[in-house]
């Protein structure tokens, strides 16, 4: 089962890079995630770049700052290095602790433990103006770096939540790996009846652990 595939190029931040993987993504119902240079340090030029050099797109999403400085592992001091494995790492887990993509890989708990100073400094950045424009953030708080933010940097208001769009595209191709045997079956009652006992038995697992809503499965 292929689900969710979740693209990036860690440390390049290229538009035209960024842009083909962002096509990728689009192509084949996955989720890129895009990187904005690291000598941006303001809210207001990591808009601008997203917008101006990237553009926005259904399946892409963006953390800022996307590069982070974590403990140099071959001597002194600090390194700065892209934090997207860590990012990818963190929501991983969170789509492994819920066994599935229905709950925001955001918040308190889902901290970046090697995360030691962010390039923007020690200010808190401004959430009012990140989050409506999609782009989520890597703040401090509690003494540990966390991710906070659960947007899509799309036009498509449908999507928007993150979570929300990862859950429909990971349901999506799940189940057209999973139902080519249906393509050239008769199309009767027998095949109806067959189907739907098969969507079921996937939808009533997603039900009970809160993925869907409804007062049935049914519904």
């Amino acid at each position: 089962n292929v689900g969710l595939v979740k693209l990036g190029t860690p440390g390049v931040t290229t538009p035209a890079v960024q842009k083909a993987g962002a096509e990728l993504a689009n192509a084949r119902n996955y989720e890129y995630r895009h990187e904005i240079p690291a000598n941006i340090t303001t809210e207001v030029d990591a808009y601008n770049f997203m917008v101006d050099q990237i553009g926005k797109s259904d399946m892409s999403c963006v953390s800022f700052p996307s590069f982070v400085y974590v403990s140099n592992p071959v001597g002194a001091g600090l390194k700065l290095v892209s934090a997207m494995g860590m990012i990818h790492g963190r929501e991983a887990l969170v789509a492994k602790n819920y066994d599935g993509y229905h709950k925001a890989a955001a918040g308190v708990d889902v901290d970046l433990p090697s995360v030691l100073k962010l390039p923007t400094g020690d200010k808190e950045l401004n959430g009012e103006f990140l989050n409506p424009r999609g782009i989520n953030r890597i703040r401090k708080k509690e003494g540990k770096f966390i991710l906070w933010g659960d947007r899509m940097f799309t036009n498509d208001t449908s999507f928007k939540f993150k979570h929300t769009r990862e859950y429909m595209s990971h349901t999506e191709n799940i189940l057209r790996e999973n139902f080519d045997y249906i393509i050239f079956q008769l199309n009767n009652k027998a095949t109806a009846e067959s189907l739907k006992t098969t969507l079921l038995a996937y939808f009533l697992p997603e039900f009970a652990k809160g993925a869907i809503t409804g007062n049935s499965v049914t519904d």
